[in-house]
This record gives structure tokens, sequence and C-alpha cells, in this order.
């Protein structure tokens, strides 16, 4: 494969894919209109941002009522304003770890439908890694370590993948110890298996994405902001306004 070729992009026929790949481009849409297409997480953002949003009200409300009805001064009233504060920090915290959420689960969706194009991926690096392996000495692993910058790999290969689609490939890409599985397959590389070692590499790839990043997504981080966002207002309204 010339290194200046870029990998042929699998046609997308279903429509809700190509629904979710049009809304990547645009994460307040992602976010609100996720739900229509399919993304369950979408609509686990959107419920938990106007969760956020009305244990907010209620928190500012609150303290402005306590500030009145009790023995507070003037000088009090920044804690009111710190517990308004709190409250926009933490939602804008929320809303940003849930993008991130909607966002791994909309690329879960397009990752179903565009293995064929992993599978291309674990092709090219299996060609690099054995145009290195030609170079190193047969003990050493330096070179195919240091040689795998995945960025510049997605930037070569993933050149025609819409812009947020690309970002969302790199995301995953990222994460994966890709170098520490090519240096797992060396025996079958320097034999000359490639197709045999590009199979292998994509199958370790593929489970560790469904298995480490996939599975393990969730809004646990939204959850825990919404219970310090309470805590943090309680205990200003409390101690400091009350």
């Amino acid at each position: 494969m010339d290194d200046k070729e870029y990998i042929d992009i699998p046609e997308i026929k279903d429509e809700k894919v190509k629904q979710v790949i049009g809304l990547m481009g645009n994460p307040l849409k992602l976010i609100l209109q996720g739900g229509a297409v399919g993304l369950l997480a979408a609509r686990k953002v959107v419920l938990m941002i106007l969760l956020f949003f009305l244990a907010n009200t209620f928190l500012g409300l609150y303290a402005i009522y306590v500030f009145f009805v009790s023995d507070a001064v003037i000088g009090d009233l920044p804690w009111v304003l710190a517990v308004v504060g709190a409250g926009i920090i933490c939602t804008a915290l929320a809303a940003y770890k849930g993008y991130q959420f909607v966002l791994i689960e909309a690329i879960r969706i397009c990752y179903k439908a565009m293995n064929g194009l992993f599978l291309q991926f674990s092709a090219f690096i299996v060609d690099k890694a054995a145009a290195l392996m030609q170079k190193e000495n047969p003990s050493g692993n330096k070179d195919i370590s240091f040689a795998m910058s995945v960025s510049d790999m997605i930037r070569q290969r993933f050149n025609k993948l819409p812009l947020l689609l690309r970002k969302g490939v790199g995301l995953i890409l990222n994460r994966v110890p890709i170098a520490v599985m090519v240096n797992e397959l060396r025996t079958e590389i320097r034999q000359g298996n490639k197709e045999q070692a590009s199979q292998m590499l994509f199958t370790k790839m593929d489970t560790f994405i469904e298995d480490k990043l996939f599975a393990k997504n969730s809004n646990l981080w939204m959850w825990i902001l919404f219970f310090f966002n309470l805590l943090v207002g309680l205990l200003i309204i409390q101690y400091k306004i009350g």
C-alpha cells in the first residue's frame, strides 16, 4: 500500500448510522437530536442536564430565601453568588462529560458499521511494522514502539473521513496499545504472514475497543458531579448563609 494512498472508506448503507455521522459535526445537535436516531446516551444526558438545571434552580432560590429570612448580612451575598456559580460550573462540566459519553456511543455505532476500515488500518500497521522489523536487531523492539505514532497514521490514512468522525477514530485508536499488540505478533510478521498478522491485530484491537472502551462508557461522572454540586450548594447555604 502506497504511503500516499488513503484507506478506502466503506459504503455505509444504514440510514441511522449516516444520521449519527451527520450529527457528529455539531455537539449540541448530537446531544439534543441523538436520541431520535437511536443514541440512548443522548437521552440520558438530556435528562441529566435537565436534572442539573432543576437542582440548581432550587439551590439558587433556596439560597436567596435563606439569605432574606435568616440573620445574614450584606457581606454574605457573595456566598449566594457562590451557590449559583458552583451550579453553573458543575453543570458545564457535566455537559462536557455528557458530550464525551454521547460521542463515544456515537463512535461505537459508527465503528460497528466500519469494521472494514479498521481491518484495512490493521493491514497498514502490519506493513509498517514489517518494514521496520527488517531494519532492527532480531531481539530489539525499540524501533517498533518508537515508530507507532497513531496521530500521524490517522492523518495519513483517514483523511477522507469527516473531521469529527476522524477525531472520533483518533479518540479510540489513541487509547489502544497498538505498539504492544504489534510486538506480540512479531513472529507472524517476521515470517511474512501479513494477512494472518493483520487479522490477529484487528481481533486484538477489536477486543480491546469493545471491552475497555465501549463497555466502560457511562455517565458516572455526571452523577458524581451532580451529587458534588448538591453537597457544595447545601453546605454553603447551611454554614455560610444560614
